[in-house]
C-alpha cells in the first residue's frame, strides 16, 4: 500500500521533544538506546522497565504531537502488559525489535510475526489506535496487512547488514 513518507525524529528527554516538535517534525520518537545511557545502563533491555516507560511517560506529556517509544524486544513481558505500559505512558505507537537479547540473535521470523500479531490483538481489545484518545497509532505489524514476508524480507536484510553498521 503506498504512503506518503514520515520523518521522524527521536528524542531523549522532554527538550530534545519540544526541539523536534518546534521543528515542524509531525512524529516524535522516544529513543530507547539514547535514554537507557542516561539512566545510567547499556541499549538492550538492561535498564529496568519501569524507568523506561516513566521517561516515555514524561517525553509524551512534554509534546502536543504523537510520540512513538523504542520499546526494544518488550522486557518479556506479555503483549497485554506491554500495551497497557505503552499507553499508560501516553504512547502512539511503538517499535518492537525482533532481538532476543538473551541468546544474541534474531527471533525466529514466525514466532516474532505471532508475537507482533498478539501485540496488534491486545492493543485493538483495548481500543488503542481507534481514535479518541491521544495514542492514535496503536503498535502496528506487517502481519496485520496480510503481508508476513516483509518480516522475513527484513529479517534477511538485517543478517545481510556487515557487522557494527547500525540498523
Amino acid at each position: 500500500v503506498p504512503a506518503a513518507q514520515v520523518v521522524i525524529a527521536r528524542a531523549g528527554g522532554g527538550a530534545s521533544a519540544r526541539a523536534v516538535a518546534a521543528a515542524g517534525v509531525p512524529v516524535v520518537a522516544r529513543t530507547g538506546g539514547g535514554v537507557a545511557e542516561a539512566l545510567g545502563f547499556s541499549d538492550g533491555q538492561d535498564a529496568p522497565v519501569e524507568e523506561m516507560l516513566t521517561a516515555a511517560s514524561r517525553i509524551a506529556r512534554s509534546v502536543a504531537v504523537p510520540v512513538t517509544i523504542d520499546f526494544e524486544a518488550g522486557y518479556g513481558l506479555p503483549p497485554e502488559v506491554v500495551v497497557d505500559g505503552l499507553l499508560a505512558a501516553g504512547a502512539a505507537g511503538c517499535n518492537l525489535e525482533d532481538t532476543d537479547h538473551g541468546a544474541g540473535r534474531l527471533v525466529e521470523t514466525e514466532r516474532q510475526g505471532a508475537w507482533l500479531a498478539s501485540i496488534r490483538r491486545a492493543a485493538t481489545a483495548r481500543g488503542y489506535g481507534r481514535g479518541g484518545n491521544r495514542p492514535r497509532a496503536g503498535c502496528r505489524d506487517q502481519t496485520q496487512q496480510g503481508t508476513p514476508a516483509l518480516l522475513g524480507a527484513a529479517a534477511s536484510r538485517r543478517r545481510a547488514r556487515p557487522s557494527g553498521v547500525p540498523g
